[in-house]
């Protein structure tokens, strides 16, 4: 089953691991971020990839700013 997933074309950093009859989607980190049976269509896998990603790219934009509004003006 990988071995027609291999060429898909997914987030950077974005890995596929094949476990028995699953797939499973993990981020940079190594973090298991979603599991896909055997049926799974290469277009699902990349739509959690994007969305992953911008969701990381969010809360990385979030933390950026709060920790400026924290700051007390001199």
């Amino acid at each position: 089953m990988l071995t027609k997933m291999e060429g898909m074309d997914l987030s950077p950093g974005y890995a596929l691991e094949e476990v028995g009859q699953n797939l499973l989607l993990k981020r940079p980190n190594g973090y298991v971020l979603a599991a896909f049976g055997e049926r799974v269509k290469p277009e699902n896998i990349r739509r959690v990839a994007k969305a992953d990603e911008k969701y990381l790219r969010a809360v990385e934009r979030k933390e950026k700013f709060a920790s400026r509004q924290t700051r007390k003006p001199c």
